[in-house]
């Protein structure tokens, strides 16, 4: 059975914990990732996967990227967190 794209995008590399993080810190960089969120070494392709489904828009500036939400993912990281919130987990 073929891998549905959501579980493609938040299956590993902190996923949940990536999005929730961009969400709530928008022009952050991949290295705030590394040192709050997880220093997994899949990271860069999660971005790109989340870059390429239009979660994340990655704007870069010479040698330097930002990372924010695109109205979509803003969406997306609003039910995460509806969810953890019916789970009773905290944010």
């Amino acid at each position: 059975m073929a891998r549905s794209r959501l579980d493609r995008l938040f299956t590993g590399a902190s996923s949940i914990d990536i999005v929730l993080y961009i969400h709530s810190h928008p022009g952050c960089r991949k290295s705030d990732i590394y040192s709050d969120v997880t220093r997994n070494m899949h990271v860069p392709d999660k971005l790109a996967e989340l870059r390429d489904s239009g979660i994340v828009r990655i704007e870069e500036n010479g040698n330097r990227a930002f990372l924010y939400m695109t109205e979509k993912g803003s969406e997306v990281a609003e039910a995460l967190l509806r969810i953890r919130e019916l789970l009773g987990e905290d944010p």
